[in-house]
């Protein structure tokens, strides 16, 4: 997870400073389009390069740091869907080569949302609740009261484990199961944001009580990306976003001391 993070990084910020000419000439669209909660992002080639072409994707960080990256995909053709944009938010997107040679970038301002609603099941229906953790690189982990900076750090720099969280959702009894897209989103309190998860969920019909689902790692790709890239996961108050087919359902907030 971090070598990956890290090479990613490194290959966009020399590309960045040395962009070497390519052969392909790209033209990101003005705008993306987004249904859902997941937007197709669309660019003119006069070719495909040997290897075809990867889409990385970092929301701007309003304090003015260079965002995170992430890896929206790779595709031969001439758009790629991604999750990866979330609402309100705004983003530096990539299209680049086998070599990480910038072809083109291009910045997309993702519109406000309305609050999510399925007939009877709304936002007020949905309570989410997380359980601190710390695991290890086998991926066992262990409950912790709270999170603590310098803890995190220290651990991330050493690569014996992770820092992560149990993130759960939580409704009454359903009529019937029902499949959304499903986003969530971190922001740190230096400004950062990341999408941490971008999936297709099937929520089943219980017969009693309430349908949970739950991630048992959730936030572990956006503190290893928040460290590797910037060297710090800094103390502060910590959102997370929740998003269903694009929707808003949730916000809460956690701290890091």
């Amino acid at each position: 997870m971090k070598k990956i993070s890290l090479i990613l990084m490194l290959m966009l910020a020399f590309s960045l400073a040395f962009t070497a000419f390519a052969d392909t000439t790209v033209t990101l669209d003005e705008s993306v389009m987004t249904i859902n909660g997941q937007s197709t992002i669309q660019w003119k080639s006069d070719s495909v390069p040997q290897g075809g072409f990867t889409v990385i994707v970092g929301a701007l960080n309003p304090r003015g740091s260079d965002p995170l990256l992430q890896m929206a995909g790779q595709t031969t053709g001439k758009s790629l869907i991604t999750g990866l944009l979330a609402p309100e938010k705004t983003y530096l997107v990539y299209v680049v080569d086998s070599d990480f040679s910038i072809l083109d970038t291009h910045e997309y301002v993702m519109p406000s949302v309305s609050d999510f609603e399925d007939g009877l099941l709304t936002k007020k229906s949905v309570k989410v609740s997380i359980e601190l953790r710390q695991a290890t690189s086998d991926g066992t982990y262990k409950r912790i009261k709270s999170f603590n900076a310098s803890d995190m750090n220290a651990l991330a720099s050493g690569g014996t484990g992770f820092s992560c969280m149990k993130y759960q959702m939580e409704m009454p009894q359903l009529a019937y199961a029902r499949n959304f897209y499903v986003q969530l989103v971190f922001e740190a309190p230096n400004g950062y944001t990341f999408t941490d998860k971008a999936q297709d969920i099937t929520f089943d019909r219980v017969n009693d009580g309430y349908q949970t689902v739950w991630w048992d790692y959730a936030g572990a790709d956006f503190f290893d990306s928040l460290y590797t890239q910037t060297g710090s996961i800094p103390s502060g108050v910590y959102t997370i976003y929740l998003y269903w087919d694009g929707y808003f359902v949730n916000t809460l907030t956690f701290n890091v001391n």
